[in-house]
């Protein structure tokens, strides 16, 4: 590794941890003067995409957005290629998001996920999903969008994995837009003009979450594309439509940048 890639990979290491530092004792200060909650008043939604935005920019991650999110409330849903699709959605709206259990033990980033409102859920446990329905139907009629993955956990390519029209069912439930969102990484220009994925950014198989966030700093920048797809009434469909419809406009909006940059 060059001396000056060393030097940007150490400063950009240590700027996110002071980061993760700060976020951690912020949000923990907003909840002791503003209650569990804090997260969901205009102040805390604020704050929270500030800190993601400025955390995107620490990494080297450069967002290009097109189109833009509906008026709060929303169900958001995405493709899943990385942890940073977090940071990336968080940055360019305002949302809380659904993540898997396991997240909630990862070092500073379960614990300021935890402060931060994050809802949880266990893979497999099917007795559950009734209970994380109603959590993200109090949620949305309480305002708030809610950001969820229906692949279930990350992928890697053009095309993204079954949708699971489970969660879809909150939409429904309480009359609540639904907005597809397509994410696609590159780290170079020229690798976004000629369509090519990138595998560095991407956290699957067995990656592991600090071997990957070193893997993005130690680069010069990642370049993330973030599409709004339309938004789609929840009351036209059921919950199995919305999850079809969903994943075609993600896999239509990946295949027209596709087209587009060549």
């Amino acid at each position: 590794m060059k001396i000056s890639n060393l030097l940007r990979t150490i400063r950009r290491g240590v700027l996110v941890i002071l980061h993760l530092l700060f976020g951690i004792a912020a949000t923990g200060l907003m909840r002791l003067r503003m209650g569990k909650h804090w997260y969901a008043t205009r102040y805390g939604q604020h704050l929270a995409q500030w800190w993601m935005q400025y955390m995107a920019r620490l990494c080297g991650i450069c967002i290009n957005q097109y189109g833009s999110p509906p008026a709060h409330p929303a169900l958001f849903v995405a493709n899943h290629i990385s942890f940073i699709d977090i940071i990336v959605v968080s940055a360019t709206t305002e949302t809380i998001f659904l993540s898997k259990n396991s997240v909630r033990y990862w070092p500073l980033v379960g614990w300021l996920s935890s402060l931060g409102g994050v809802i949880y859920i266990k893979r497999g446990k099917r007795n559950m999903i009734a209970r994380i329905i109603d959590s993200i139907g109090e949620g949305l009629k309480e305002g708030r969008s809610i950001m969820v993955f229906p692949e279930g956990t990350t992928g890697y390519g053009l095309e993204p994995m079954k949708f699971h029209a489970g969660l879809f069912q909150a939409a429904i439930n309480t009359d609540t837009k639904v907005q597809a969102i397509a994410l696609r990484y590159c780290d170079t220009p020229e690798n976004c003009s000629s369509g090519k994925l990138d595998r560095t950014a991407a956290y699957i198989e067995n990656d592991n979450l600090l071997v990957t966030l070193y893997r993005i700093i130690r680069r010069p920048r990642t370049i993330v594309h973030v599409k709004y797809c339309p938004t789609i009434e929840s009351h036209e469909h059921n919950r199995n439509d919305l999850a079809k419809h969903c994943r075609q406009q993600v896999i239509d909006a990946l295949a027209e940048d596709y087209v587009a940059n060549h």
